[in-house]
């Protein structure tokens, strides 16, 4: 016979302390010890104070079962409101603020454990909650209703995660202004809800207020929207998990040289939310093609595939800046969530996390500890040397010679300030090497061998940094160490999973390794995260098109690419090989001569771009550009 399961009826009460490990990352040991003091010396008293029984701690969290709801409900404001005092003198990176749900349900007992659908609605609800907040279910909110010294806001049923049916949540009001208020729709001129009786004139009239304010509760006026996006024109698919594109942050200092700030807080959004697998992340080099352009949420989200969208503005003056944004769900033209923070410059890296947090909740997503601590990872603490970084990338995007001189200048001036600063190292590997790549250097082996020693350096200094692993994996394929290559690679995949470049990386590594078809899985995955293709992504399903012999779609993409950007000199060598390959030696002639005649030192640096190819296929790309005439060959170019 099957063993009978107990279960009971219960109020529930889930809380959780916000961005828990980036104030672990921060101070693990103050942390551990601050919350295990305010749950010991405040939460626990406040929960046997209002009868409630502390189910267990979960490391950032406590799940409390109550009786009554009401008793849960007045000892989540007791906690809130308590908290809000004790968080008045703290720093940004001290503030401990907990969301909290509560739900009234059914549950099921087990010893001391509880678990059931009671109980997961009631996480859920934490969840939706802002820092400082809570949220209470419908069922909850009909057994408080004017018996807790709060207000409410209904906001309507919620879809949420793993469970099946809409869950009615009110937001609970802790003002003391609004206690005995109920809100649904702001109208200028009247009293709340909860504090004035209405006559009902008849039964008709009472059904035709119930429709409106259904109607009204659906379409939520109060609410911002912009023009929705239509799926059906989307460019791609949606993806499965949450997806989002975060458009360049709008300067308006009145100041064209804080843009390279502006730009860094985006490209640093980016790249923290693009560090778990449970996000779909626009690419930096798409998302920033509409900077300085007006651009619509509905044409960003049609354009690129994504359901959210986030835009934003920055603002400097002297040590202060103001960076507002808001989170718009594209398809419903409904903004999600908004903010505005004003922190001095040295305050950027919990103004970022602030961001990164609400974003995160704001899709409702539940990292694991690994994800929390890659995505609130932090690699200096010296708000003067980020901001040097900062402006080395928005010079190391330019791709110039000129302008990689100047971040590389820069990069060193971060190092000198923080020592230990990887990323500040890991950007002078990067500039090294394109250094080398490009002919931007009299001594291209010399910047090679610079470029490894920083980056070495770098890992050293941060072995959890993605774009390090892949690029140490590039540098083992110049060696021959293909095995240690493909393991770079796979741990720089495994650390930020979401991410284009990554993706795009891992496409070079197979691609050079010979293994054309993977390859380009690879290539179509970072492509559907960063549409707007870049040089490097061409080469890349260039060369995998050369190894699988489809020669007329290499040449294709050669032009595609030329049309973009006449002067690349990356896509002639290999129109050249396509030509040949095909029996078009005139054609092949041409592209040579144009070659030969717009980048003459391409003559020295060509022979790197396929020096890490298996040797079969370097050889026959070597052989075929010697046989149109290549320098080096005893052929004449015509």
């Amino acid at each position: 016979m099957a063993e009978k399961i107990e279960r009971r009826l219960a109020a529930i009460l889930s809380a959780d302390v916000v961005g828990y490990s980036r104030l672990m990352e921060g101070d693990e040991a103050g942390t551990l010890a601050r919350l295990q003091a305010l749950l010991a010396d405040f939460m626990e008293p406040a929960i046997a104070e209002h009868r409630g029984r502390v189910v267990k701690l979960m490391g950032d969290g406590v799940l409390v079962e109550f009786a009554s709801v009401i008793d849960a409900a007045q000892c989540a404001a007791h906690i809130q409101r308590g908290m809000a005092e004790r968080n008045a003198d703290e720093p940004d990176q001290r503030r401990m603020d907990f969301r909290i749900g509560i739900n009234v349900g059914d549950i099921i007992i087990e010893g001391d454990d509880i678990h059931g659908e009671g109980v997961n609605v009631a996480a859920r609800l934490q969840a939706l909650a802002e820092p400082g907040g809570i949220r209470i279910s419908g069922e909850s909110y009909r057994q408080v209703e004017g018996k807790v010294d709060v207000g409410f806001a209904d906001l309507g049923d919620q879809t949420v995660k793993n469970i099946a049916k809409p869950i009615r949540v009110y937001r609970v009001l802790l003002e003391a202004e609004a206690a005995g208020t109920l809100i649904a729709q702001k109208k200028a001129g009247r009293q709340p809800f909860g504090r004035r009786r209405w006559a009902i004139p008849s039964a008709a009239a009472m059904v035709i207020i119930a429709i409106a304010a259904a109607v009204l509760l659906s379409l939520e006026p109060w609410v911002p929207r912009v023009e929705a996006a239509v799926e059906a024109n989307m460019a791609f698919a949606l993806p499965d998990q949450p997806s989002i594109a975060i458009l360049p942050f709008e300067n308006l200092s009145g100041d064209p040289e804080q843009d390279y700030l502006a730009d860094g807080i985006t490209e640093t959004l980016i790249t923290a939310l693009s560090q778990t697998e449970q996000l779909f992340v626009i690419a930096r080099k798409s998302s920033f093609k509409f900077k300085d352009n007006p651009v619509s949420v509905r044409q960003v989200a049609e354009e690129f595939g994504v359901q959210h969208v986030l835009e934003g503005s920055f603002q400097k003056s002297g040590e202060a800046v103001r960076i507002t944004a808001r989170l718009i769900d594209a398809l419903s033209g409904r903004q999600m969530w908004a903010g505005r923070y004003d922190r001095p410059i040295s305050d950027i890296f919990a103004l970022q996390d602030d961001i990164t947090t609400n974003i995160v909740e704001g899709l409702q997503i539940k990292l694991t500890v690994g994800e929390q601590g890659r995505v609130w990872r932090r690699t200096t603490n010296s708000a003067e040397a980020y901001q040097l970084i900062m402006k080395a990338r928005e010079l190391f995007w330019r791709y110039t010679p000129e302008s990689h001189a100047e971040a590389l200048a820069l990069a060193e001036q971060a190092l000198a300030l923080d020592p230990k600063y990887a990323s500040a190292e890991g950007m002078r590997a990067l500039i090294l090497y394109n250094k080398f790549l490009n002919g931007w250097t009299d001594d291209p082996m010399l910047a090679y061998s610079q470029s490894i020693e920083a980056l070495e350096k770098a890992m050293a200094l941060d072995d959890t940094i993605a774009w390090l692993h892949l690029h140490f994996a590039w540098v083992k394929l110049y060696s021959g160490e293909r095995d240690e290559a493909f393991a770079a690679a796979e741990k720089g995949i495994a650390l930020a999973p979401g991410g284009a470049d990554v993706a795009n990386q891992y496409a070079s590594v197979l691609v050079q390794a010979g293994r054309p078809e993977e390859a380009i899985e690879w290539f179509n995955r970072g492509k559907r995260l960063n549409p707007n293709l870049e040089v490097h992504q061409h080469w890349v399903y260039s060369e995998a098109l050369r190894q699988l012999g489809r020669y007329d779609e290499m040449i294709e993409v050669a032009h595609t690419m030329l049309d973009n950007n006449p002067d690349s000199w990356w896509e002639r060598p290999r129109l050249v090989f396509a030509y040949m390959k095909l029996g078009r030696e005139e054609d092949a002639q041409a592209q040579l001569k144009d070659l030969l005649a717009r980048h003459p030192e391409s003559v020295q640096v060509w022979p790197y771009g396929v020096s890490t190819l298996p040797e079969a296929m370097r050889a026959d790309f070597v052989g075929t550009l010697q046989m149109a005439g290549f320098p080096g060959s005893d052929k004449p170019v015509q």
